[in-house]
């Protein structure tokens, strides 16, 4: 298994899917501010980065314990 972070690259799609599985973000916190909520994320995202690609570190760390 390889140690450090990786670099991955995400669409626009899959970061606003992210945004809602968070639970500040789910579509039941949001409720009739989701579509808003969706739209401004997508301009502002858009804007950033218009092709919808975004890349990021992805960093995994594990602990393991064990019992005496």
């Amino acid at each position: 298994m390889a140690a450090g972070p990786r670099p991955a690259r995400t669409r626009l799609r899959e970061v606003v899917g992210l945004q809602f599985s968070y639970s500040y973000g789910s579509p039941a916190q949001l409720g009739d501010q989701k579509d808003a909520f969706e739209r401004d994320l997508r301009e502002a995202l858009t804007a950033f980065n218009p092709e919808g690609r975004f890349d990021e570190l992805i960093r995994t760390e594990a602990s393991t314990a064990t019992r005496p």
